[in-house]
């Protein structure tokens, strides 16, 4: 049957020409639009999203354009806050971190610095952070331990770094590991499977050193216990109104998890912008391959009378259309593939993607074949053969 069917493919290349090119044009797109959801998919769950839920980041500022807040006497009102703040019932730990806090900015707008490692450098994200921070934003840590506060029995101070620095410093086993920065040595006391600024960013090399060194910005995050929010921004009002002066400076909050859903928002808009044009495409392709196959089984109803009569089942010729169509599918996969092997490097996601694809295409033929090949499980010999 196979070499049959190789045969009818090669004396009617121009009936079936049409339904050839068709199908790896749907192929390349559908390959193209199921790496780009792998990709995006691969990029969301890769390690190092900090955990927002429940996690309100609140902010003092100006409200006089000309007067600018002394920054020690903002920190103090701030700690005197944070105080305050962990002492409600609705909450469950307050952090006090700089450059920290993901997805207010875009990643160019967090800090880097040289980071002196033995005889070289590394450029790194800079942060600093608190006991808290573990707390609040449950950092995942694949080794060692969180930072806390002071320095360590051999002078040095603690600091953790992530998985992309330890790759980068060309480490295997990183904990005990030195570095200098800024006048100061620390030693790796934890190693973070990763830190994004992002969701569908990558993560890249990140330092984390104690809060009490930073000198550059400082950030309040507080952790809330699930549906006590409004009671929270309630309770922060009232308590940041009794230090600060309500005419002159003004209070900012931030919903992290909101902040985090609108990045996702935008990107799942991307990707729909990708998925609807291809499923349209999935669907006239089918109607396309769906007529084409019907309109090439009626031409033939001859020729499927005379197989009737001269032995073949009705069953017989079922499966000879089905497999007719999936043959004429693996026939234009195969230049599809050359090309997506040489321009797409192996990898996890593109061989799920490839796979999906061909799963899709044999689905999409054997539907496409199905309804004509019943039609011509059907034919009736006699009045086939009376047909002009």
């Amino acid at each position: 049957m196979l070499k049959h069917i190789f045969v009818l493919f090669r004396n009617q290349k121009k009936s079936y020409g049409g339904m050839f090119v068709e199908q790896m044009l749907v192929f390349v797109v559908l390959l193209y639009c199921f790496i780009a959801v792998g990709e995006a998919i691969q990029r969301y769950r890769a390690p190092g999203m900090l955990s927002t839920d429940n996690v309100i980041y609140f902010y003092d500022y100006s409200r006089d354009k000309n007067s600018k807040l002394n920054k020690d006497d903002e920190m103090e009102k701030l700690e005197s806050l944070r105080k305050r703040l962990e002492s409600s019932p609705s909450v469950i730990a307050v952090a006090k971190t700089s450059q920290f806090i993901p997805y207010l900015r875009g990643e160019e707008d967090y800090r880097t610095d040289s980071v002196y490692v033995g005889k070289g450098k590394i450029e790194a994200f800079m942060k600093s952070a608190d006991e808290n921070t573990m707390i609040v934003f449950q950092p995942m840590l694949d080794e060692g331990s969180w930072l806390k506060e002071g320095v360590l029995e051999d002078g040095s101070w603690p600091a953790v770094i992530n998985r992309q620095f330890a790759d980068e410093a060309g480490w295997t086993d990183a904990i005990g590991k030195k570095l200098n920065h800024s006048g100061y040595e620390f030693t790796v006391v934890g190693i973070l499977a990763g830190f994004k600024h992002m969701p569908m960013e990558p993560s890249r090399p990140t330092l984390i050193i104690p809060f009490c060194l930073n000198s550059w910005h400082f950030e309040y995050s507080a952790l809330v216990k699930e549906g006590e929010r409004a009671n929270f921004r309630i309770f922060l009002y009232k308590e940041f109104y009794k230090i600060f002066e309500k005419g002159k400076e003004g209070l900012g909050i931030v919903e992290l998890k909101k902040i985090k859903d609108l990045y996702l928002q935008f990107d799942f808009v991307l990707l729909t912008g990708l998925l609807i044009p291809t499923g349209f495409l999935l669907v006239f392709a089918f109607i396309g391959t769906f007529g084409l196959f019907w309109l090439y089984s009626s031409k033939r109803r001859k020729e499927f009378a005379l197989r009737l009569v001269v032995g073949s089942t009705s069953r017989g010729l079922f499966r000879f259309v089905i497999l007719e169509g999936i043959l004429l599918t693996l026939l234009a996969l195969i230049p599809v593939c050359v090309l997506f092997w040489w321009v797409y490097p192996f990898s996890i996601v593109n061989l799920s993607a490839f796979g999906v694809a061909v799963g899709v295409m044999i689905l999409f033929s054997a539907f496409s074949a199905w309804l004509p090949a019943f039609q011509v499980a059907k034919v009736n010999p006699v009045e086939a053969m009376r047909e002009e």
